[in-house]
């Protein structure tokens, strides 16, 4: 693990800095905003000029409202980037997220927008039931899956078109990021994304271990998900009891809907890809999610062991040794050790460890959210001590609900 920490922390403070972050995060969009400034210069698209640049079909499904979600669409509205398409779906009619988008679309009406209501039953994966009719009607090749619950850089569409064009890259992503937290459910969310797991996200991307990813902000063209599909549809073991193919591709194979049996669709759309011979990619770009006060400590504990267990599914030995990267349990073991091994006291060795550990997890996440009011070393606390029975409850307790 210190290996872990150095890298991580040198990863970090080389590429998420904010000097570099080439463009500033729009933080203040309102409903009497402007409309986003004609395009004059935009970021590098690798060897392509302006007009080669390819179109991008931005597809970000709605369920109810986000904190923040009006700011967070309309930060897609302020892309600088020359051919896009934004793709709102949602399956309810009646949802309060249908207003904000047609209050989006009069705001914006130079935007080539459209709002998709009603979603395909194609598995049991609600995101994916949602995405299935945008992703076959987009009329570019590059797709872009944005959540709603995330607010974007104006640049970010260019670095990530430039980073798709490099050889063997087949999915690029960013790293998600919680910003401004002010509740302790919250802090306890910012703690846990912009530390450890920030961390582990850069080190196991930079060392190419396995397939890394969350599903907040995937970037890749449509034929290689449409070939990744069709390529663990032929090749996986990965069961297809649920699967609807009412919902599949208009090119012919499952495409998208292939991933309506998963929950975990993210974990799987990025084996699939890397299995079918392309890697992943990470830029300096990051998926922000504004959380404020809005979540509670019940809902953050509910979130986590929702994860844990939909991630034992999914990735099930890379979960059962995910504890070992906590600090309670490296702190008992090196404890033990350097007792039996060199004579140096537990109680020295403890302090010392969660002390660096503290340190190290300050520096990165401070530096994932430069902005916040302030590290919470109360939450901090409260997170590294229920880490571990965070794991055992959801090994040994009940169901959890999908929703």
């Amino acid at each position: 693990m210190v290996f872990v920490h150095i890298s991580g922390l040198v990863l970090i403070k080389l590429n998420y800095t904010s000097s570099k972050r080439t463009t500033s995060i729009p933080t203040n969009l309102s409903l009497n905003n402007s409309p986003p400034p004609s395009p004059k210069s935009f970021p590098s698209y690798g060897s392509l000029t302006q007009s080669e640049v390819p179109g991008v079909s931005v597809l970000r499904p709605l369920k109810g409202v986000d904190p923040s979600l009006y700011e967070n669409l309309a930060s897609s509205f302020h892309l600088n980037y020359p051919k896009f398409e934004l793709i709102f779906s949602v399956a309810n009619p009646n949802d309060p997220a249908v207003k904000i988008v047609n209050d989006l679309k009069v705001i914006y009406p130079h935007v080539d927008c459209r709002l998709i209501i009603g979603d395909v039953m194609v598995g049991l994966n609600p995101k994916i039931n949602n995405l299935v009719r945008g992703f076959d009607g987009a009329k570019y090749e590059i797709i872009w899956i944005l959540d709603s619950n995330v607010r974007i850089d104006p640049g970010c569409l260019g670095r990530s078109v430039a980073a798709l064009q490099k050889p063997g890259v087949g999915l690029v992503h960013h790293i998600p990021v919680i910003y401004k937290a002010e509740s302790l459910g919250s802090h306890l969310e910012w703690s846990f994304m912009n530390a450890i797991h920030a961390r582990l996200y850069v080190v196991i991307n930079w060392l190419r271990l396995d397939s890394c990813i969350v599903g907040k902000s995937l970037v890749f063209w449509k034929r290689d998900l449409l070939n990744a599909a069709n390529f663990a549809s032929n090749s996986f073991g990965w069961p297809k009891k649920h699967l609807n193919y009412v919902g599949r591709s208009k090119e012919g194979g499952p495409g998208l809907a292939y991933y309506g049996q998963f929950l975990a669709e993210d974990n799987f759309i990025g084996m699939s890809i890397l299995r079918s011979g392309l890697k992943h990619q990470l830029t300096n770009d990051v998926a922000i999610q504004y959380v404020g006060s809005s979540m509670t400590t019940k809902e953050f504990f509910i979130r986590r062991m929702r994860w844990i267990r939909t991630r034992l599914f999914a990735v099930p030995l890379a979960t059962i040794v995910e504890p070992i990267t906590e600090s309670t349990v490296n702190g008992l073991l090196g404890a033990y050790g350097f007792d039996k091994l060199f004579g140096i006291s537990p109680f020295l060795f403890i302090l010392v460890h969660f002390a660096l550990w503290l340190t190290s997890d300050y520096l990165i996440s401070t530096t994932m959210d430069p902005d916040s009011p302030g590290f919470s070393f109360d939450a901090w606390c409260f997170r590294e001590i229920t880490a571990i029975p965070l794991y055992d409850q959801q090994w040994t307790g009940g169901e959890q609900s999908i929703n």
